[in-house]
């Protein structure tokens, strides 16, 4: 995996899109990747969360027993450690909440400031061989006195 470098943030070009450009999914970590996913963003409160759902074809073709999303928060105000982004998960399926049996960070770059990575998520809901259709959700609880809600289409 490539590493975020501060030697960026000098050059006057927006640091997240030269990270989000240098992020590679794990070759462990997921089957197949939505290369055509677009990242959501959501600021409030001085920090700006940005999400993309990496799975979704797998999801939705039955092929996936987790979730895997890519993750950047960046702030200049505040500590990031203070998001503890396993606990604040949480999975809706057509607004109704999933039970999470294993929700697991991986960050890439982690700083104070800038936090980049993997979250993936099991839940009972994805068996394998059952297609999936509505509306999936990832809301982030409480991510700089905001909650942060990302949702895609299955």
């Amino acid at each position: 995996m490539k590493r975020f470098s501060t030697r960026f943030c000098r050059t006057g070009v927006p640091m997240l899109s030269l990270v989000l450009a240098t992020m590679a999914i794990p070759v462990d970590s997921v089957e197949a990747t939505d290369q055509e996913e677009q990242f959501q963003t959501s600021r409030a409160v001085g920090i700006e969360v940005s999400a993309r759902f990496d799975n979704r074809t797998d999801v939705r073709s039955g092929t996936a027993d987790r979730l895997l999303f890519s993750l950047a928060l960046d702030t200049h105000s505040i500590n990031l450690f203070a998001i503890d982004i396993e606990q604040s998960t949480e999975v809706y399926l057509d607004g109704e909440q999933l039970t999470l049996t294993e929700v697991r960070w991986e960050g890439d770059t982690e700083n104070s400031h800038h936090r980049y990575g993997w979250l993936t998520v099991r839940t009972p809901t994805l068996a394998p061989g059952e297609k999936k259709n509505g509306t999936l959700e990832l809301r982030l609880r409480d991510a700089g006195r905001s909650d942060r809600i990302f949702e895609w289409t299955l």
